[in-house]
């Protein structure tokens, strides 16, 4: 439940934020892939998704899979 109240707020802030500024625009996107590896792996660790799902992810965004 907790994950899910700091999520929703993070996605509030993301969409909401203005989107004319070029460096809040790109600072806004690190942090949603930083947010994103770092959701995969809480969700590897608790079980709810297998390694090659985590891997896939972690693929997706340029790092090497998780040994």
């Amino acid at each position: 439940m907790f994950i899910l109240l700091l999520t929703g707020c993070d996605t509030v802030r993301y969409f909401s934020a203005d989107r004319t500024d070029k460096e809040k625009r790109e600072q806004l996107e690190k942090d949603r892939l930083r947010w994103e590896i770092k959701n995969a792996e809480m969700r590897y660790q608790a079980g709810n998704i297998t390694r090659a799902d985590y891997n896939r992810i972690r693929r997706k965004h340029g790092l090497p899979a998780a040994d």
